[in-house]
C-alpha cells in the first residue's frame, strides 16, 4: 500500500491546509454565534433574528467571506474559470458554470422569498434586515447575470471572455 503522502513536506502541508480550513470554518461559526447575541441583545424579534440568519446563510452560500468586495470576488471567479478552461478544455467546465448558474438561482428566489418574509417583520433591526434584503436582491441578480455572461462569452471562446475581463466590459465591472 502506497503511503498517502510522498515526503514530509507533503504531509505537514496537508496538515497545515487541514488546519487552515478547521480556523476558518470555526471563525465563521464564531462570527455567526456572536451576530444572534448581538441581535438578541438589540432586542430583535425572534422572526427578524431568523431571517437575517437565513440572510447570512445565503451570503455564505453565494461564496462570500468575510468583507469580501463584489468586484473582487467576481474578478477571481473570472479568472478561475478562464484557467480551468485553459487546463481542462471548455467542454468539462460549462456543465460546472452551468450548475453554479442554477444553484445561484435558487438563490435569487429565496433572497426574493426574504423579501416577502420581511414585509410582515417589525420591531428593532427591521429596517436594517429589509436594507441587507435590497442589497443581496441587487447582488446576486448582478451574479445570476454575470455567470450568464461568462457562459455566453465562453461558448464564442475563452479568449472572448478573457478579454471582456481584461478591457472592463462586463455586466458587473460597470463603467470605468
Amino acid at each position: 500500500m502506497h503511503p498517502k503522502y510522498k515526503t514530509a513536506e507533503e504531509r505537514r502541508e496537508a496538515r497545515l491546509k487541514t488546519k487552515k480550513e478547521s480556523y476558518a470554518h470555526r471563525r465563521v461559526q464564531e462570527q455567526a454565534k456572536s451576530r444572534t447575541r448581538w441581535r438578541h441583545r438589540r432586542g430583535a424579534a425572534m422572526n427578524t433574528q431568523d431571517l437575517l440568519q437565513r440572510l447570512d446563510d445565503l451570503w455564505l452560500d453565494l461564496g462570500y467571506r468575510g468583507s469580501t468586495l463584489q468586484y473582487e470576488f467576481l474578478e477571481a471567479h473570472g479568472l478561475s474559470i478562464v484557467m480551468e478552461v485553459d487546463r481542462e478544455g471548455w467542454d468539462s467546465v460549462k456543465p460546472q458554470c452551468d450548475a453554479r448558474l442554477a444553484e445561484v438561482k435558487i438563490l435569487l428566489q429565496q433572497v426574493s422569498d426574504l423579501r416577502t418574509a420581511a414585509c410582515d417583520a417589525s420591531g428593532p433591526l427591521t429596517d436594517q434586515l429589509r436594507d441587507r434584503i435590497v442589497s443581496a436582491v441587487d447582488t446576486v441578480g448582478l451574479h445570476v447575470r454575470a455567470l450568464e455572461e461568462l457562459l455566453s462569452l465562453m461558448d464564442i471562446g475563452v479568449d472572448t471572455y478573457f478579454d471582456a475581463l481584461q478591457y472592463g466590459s462586463l455586466v458587473w465591472q460597470g463603467p470605468k
